[in-house]
């Protein structure tokens, strides 16, 4: 039994693909404008993304792209001149 006033969940890339009989990287190449995407397929996905009121998600979307351009390191002696110029390395 659902709670009354319980927020809806907003409708994710996946929940596209699914309505539209595709693959999330299919609803991604056509909400990119790719071109090589078969006709029917993009029409399919337009018409799940107007049915289901799907909005990209900024803030994920910067989330997922700034998670590429992280790296960790861990280091025994950052003050040694070996993980020092390393550190400058991964920096630059």
């Amino acid at each position: 039994m659902a709670q009354q006033g319980a927020r809806q969940r907003r409708p994710s890339i996946h929940d596209v693909a699914s309505h539209a009989g595709v693959s999330a990287a299919t609803v991604s190449k056509v909400l990119a404008g790719v071109t090589t995407v078969k006709p029917e397929n993009a029409q399919r996905v337009l018409h799940a993304v107007e049915r289901l009121a799907y909005r990209v998600d900024p803030l994920a979307s910067d989330m997922r792209r700034a998670k590429r351009r992280i790296i960790g390191a861990i280091m025994p002696e950052f003050e040694s001149e070996f993980f020092g110029q390393m550190v400058t390395e991964l920096e630059g």
